[in-house]
């Protein structure tokens, strides 16, 4: 079900991220009421850097859900929730990182809905 979305983004900036559920399901799934969160990590060759085998998950450099207020809850039928990237989730950050989007439904079933790269590019323009 994860559509591969990469994107870029200057440092700093404000930023609405809307994701779309497009791929349909057999038997279909209602996102009605769903927790929605949207993980960034460091990344090494696309994916998650790890410290080694059999290491805890790395912590994420950025982390949104639907319950800290950070993405808008899913509009349904049209099945699109919105991340809210502010000026302070990516100001320190500079290069490739690797970002989730995870959904769980009211059943507590769980979707990869997005992955990929979020570019973060340097900017000279922001105020001093």
């Amino acid at each position: 079900m994860a559509i591969i979305q990469n994107f870029s983004i200057s440092a700093g900036e404000t930023r609405d991220l809307a994701f779309n559920l497009v791929e349909p399901q057999e038997p279909p799934v209602s996102f009605a009421g769903a927790e929605v969160w949207f993980q960034v990590f460091e990344e090494r060759y696309a994916v998650p850097e790890y410290m080694s085998e059999g290491s805890p998950a790395p912590a994420p450099v950025i982390l949104k859900s639907t319950a800290n207020g950070g993405i808008d809850p899913i509009d349904s039928p049209e099945d699109i929730f919105t991340v809210h990237l502010l000026p302070v989730d990516t100001v320190s950050l500079l290069g490739n990182y690797y970002f989730e989007a995870r959904v769980e439904d009211l059943n507590q079933d769980q979707f990869i809905v997005a992955k990929g790269i979020m570019s973060v590019q340097p900017t000279l323009s922001m105020p001093i």
